[in-house]
């Protein structure tokens, strides 16, 4: 797997008119220790999404998009909801073109991610 470089990742997103910084950090920090297994990371309060480098470009598009829907559905009333991985691919489609108004580099690294996962590139 070939890891991902920071320098040109979306540092920023703006989720239903609420701003949230986008931090990309080589092993989140869960609960104040450094975890391998977790990808990304979404905190309320801090308003901050956390993703980790150590996954492909695909696979980060595809995490951000995940953690951007808990975000949301926190807002909304629905924090309990999960996705399927069904759902997931469908509503990055759509979540990209949506957001691509208030963001519109974020919608590009998403929709980047899409693509590369449809052709499988790297």
């Amino acid at each position: 797997m070939s890891e991902i470089a920071s320098e040109e990742l979306p540092k920023k997103v703006t989720i239903i008119g609420i701003p949230y910084q986008i931090r990309w950090e080589d092993r989140p920090m869960v609960a104040g220790e450094e975890n391998d297994d977790v990808l990304g990371l979404c905190s309320i309060p801090k308003r901050t999404i956390t993703i980790s480098l150590r996954q492909t470009l695909d696979s980060a598009a595809s995490t951000l998009v995940h953690e951007i829907w808990h975000a949301i559905f926190r807002h909304t009333g629905d924090g309990d909801r999960t996705l399927t991985e069904e759902d997931g691919a469908i509503l990055s489609e759509l979540l990209a073109y949506s957001l691509y108004i208030e963001n519109p580099e974020l919608a590009e690294f998403i929709q980047d991610g899409i693509k590369s996962a449809k052709t499988g590139a790297p």
